[in-house]
C-alpha cells in the first residue's frame, strides 16, 4: 500500500492504545493500513534507528572531541584524528576524510560522512559495515544478516522505501523524508513495546498491528495465523521472483530459507542468461556446499561464454563453487572441464580467473596473472598481485594494493581452506 494511502504515524500510534486483550478480540483484528510491505517496514525500522545512531555520532564529534562537523566536513581533523573518546571509555574514533569512526571495545563500529554537517544522510556500505560488526544484533538488526552471500539482501527494499515516499535517494546515498522518519519512529515504538512486554496476547496483538503475520506466528504459532503468515511469504518469494536482475533480489530470497529459494534458484540457473540475478544464484547455490547440485554449476560455467554482460563473473563464480565442493581430489574429466571453460581471454576478471586456474594447473594459471597485471584494468591488476601473492610469490605483493590480498582470499575463504591448507 502506498503511504499515501496508510493512517498517519500519528494514527497507527493510538491505535496502539486500543489493543483487544483476548484471543477472540485478537483474532478480529482487521489488516492495518500501513505503508508498504511487511519487510519494507522492518528495513524503514532499521533505517531510522541507524538515523538515531548516526545523530549521536554527530553530537560526539561536537561535544566529546570538540570538533563540529562543518569543520570536518572541511578535512579539518584538529590535533588529534585518532584515540579514544574523552568521557566514553569504551570508545575510539579516528577522523578520516570528512567524517567519523566510533568503535565500541565490543568491535560494534559506527562510521558517519557529514558532507556540509549533515548527520541524516545514509551510506549503504557503511551500513553493512555496522551490521557486520554486531556480535549480538538486536532483533531488527538480526533481520538482515551479512554473510557473503546474503549482505545485499536488504537493497532490494530500498526502492520500495523510494517509491512510498519514506526514502530518497541522494547518490551515492539515501536519506528518509520527514514521512519516512515519522513512520520509522511510530513502528520502532510499537517494535520496543513488543520486546519489553511479557503478555503473550498483547504481543500477539502488536505484531499484527504491525501488519506482520510471519512475525505474529514467531510470537504465537496459533492456527487462525497459519493462512495470512503463508500469503504473505508466497506474495513475498513471487515479488522476488519477477526481480531477480536487481540488486539484492536473490540475496533477499535466500533470507526467506532454502526451502523456499531452492525452486527458484535451481530453475534459474537452468534457464536464466547470464545477468546480476545469475551471479547472484551461483554464488547462493554455492554457499549451500551441496555436492549433489556441481553438475548444475558445471553446466552454468559452460553455458555462460564471451565477455558480454556478467558472464566473466558467473563463469568465475560457477567455477568456484565446484572447485570448493569438490576439492583438490575432482576427477581428472571434470578438472579438464573447469580448465577448459576459466582459460579463455578476459579482462576484469583476469585476476580471479588465473587464481583459480593455478589452483587447476599452475603453470598455466601464473602465466595468466603475469599476462593480467598489464591489464588496462585496475581490478584485475590487483587481483592478479593479490594471486600471486597468495600462491607463494611475494615479490607479487609490490603489484597489490595493501588491502588487495585479504580482499581476494576473502572472496575465495572456503576454497582456498581446501585447495591450499595452511
Amino acid at each position: 500500500m502506498d503511504a499515501a494511502d496508510a493512517v498517519t504515524p500519528a494514527e497507527f500510534r493510538q491505535s496502539l492504545t486500543r489493543l483487544p486483550t483476548t484471543l477472540e478480540g485478537v483474532a478480529s483484528l482487521p489488516a492495518p493500513s500501513l505503508p508498504v510491505d511487511r519487510w519494507g517496514r522492518w528495513l524503514l525500522v532499521a533505517l531510522c534507528r541507524h538515523v538515531e545512531r548516526q545523530r549521536w555520532v554527530g553530537q560526539v564529534v561536537d561535544t566529546s572531541l570538540r570538533l563540529g562537523r562543518t569543520r570536518l566536513a572541511r578535512g579539518d581533523h584538529g590535533e588529534h584524528p585518532r584515540g579514544r573518546v574523552p568521557g566514553l571509555d569504551d570508545w575510539s574514533y579516528l577522523l578520516d576524510g570528512y567524517g567519523c569512526e566510533l568503535t565500541h571495545d565490543s568491535g560494534a563500529t559506527l562510521v558517519v560522512d557529514f558532507p556540509d554537517g549533515n548527520d541524516s544522510l545514509l551510506d549503504a556500505s557503511f551500513y553493512e559495515l555496522y551490521l557486520s560488526s554486531l556480535k549480538t544484533p538486536e532483533r531488527v538488526e538480526r533481520a538482515f544478516p551479512m554473510t557473503p552471500e546474503l549482505r545485499l539482501g536488504w537493497r532490494i527494499d530500498l526502492g520500495v522505501l523510494v517509491a512510498a515516499g519514506l526514502l530518497v535517494r541522494h547518490a551515492p546515498r539515501f536519506a528518509l523524508t520527514p514521512d519516512g522518519l515519522a513512520w520509522g519512529q511510530s513502528l520502532a515504538a510499537a517494535f520496543d513495546e513488543l520486546d519489553r512486554s511479557a503478555d503473550p496476547v498483547y504481543r500477539l496483538a502488536l505484531a499484527l498491528q504491525l501488519g506482520d503475520p510471519v512475525l505474529a506466528g514467531e510470537v504465537a504459532p496459533v492456527a487462525f495465523l497459519a493462512h495470512r503468515r503463508d500469503a504473505a511469504i508466497d506474495a513475498r518469494v513471487r515479488w522476488l521472483e519477477g526481480r531477480l536482475d536487481e540488486e539484492g533480489a536473490v540475496e533477499a530470497l535466500g533470507m526467506m530459507g532454502r526451502a523456499l529459494a531452492e525452486p527458484v534458484l535451481l530453475d534459474t540457473l537452468e534457464r536464466r542468461a547470464p545477468d546480476r540475478g545469475l551471479a547472484s544464484a551461483v554464488i547462493l547455490v554455492a554457499s549451500w556446499q551441496e555436492v549433489a547440485l556441481a553438475p548444475q554449476l558445471l553446466a552454468v560455467l559452460e553455458r555462460a561464454v564471451g565477455n558480454e554482460a556478467a558472464a566473466p563473473f558467473v563463469r568465475v563464480r560457477a567455477a568456484a563453487g565446484v572447485m570448493e565442493w569438490l576439492g583438490p581430489s575432482l576427477s581428472p574429466s571434470v578438472r579438464e572441464r573447469l580448465i577448459s571453460a576459466l582459460d579463455v581471454p578476459v579482462d576484469v576478471t583476469a585476476g580471479e580467473v588465473g587464481l583459480l586456474l593455478a589452483l587447476l594447473d599452475e603453470p598455466r594459471g601464473r602465466q595468466r596473472l603475469i599476462e593480467a597485471l598489464g591489464s588496462s584494468t585496475p581490478m584485475a591488476r590487483m587481483d592478479a598481485g593479490a594471486a600471486l601473492a597468495i600462491l607463494g610469490h611475494d615479490a607479487a605483493l609490490a603489484e597489490a594494493d595493501r588491502w588487495a590480498v585479504p580482499f581476494l582470499t576473502e572472496r575465495f575463504e572456503r576454497l582456498l581452506a581446501r585447495w591450499r591448507p595452511t
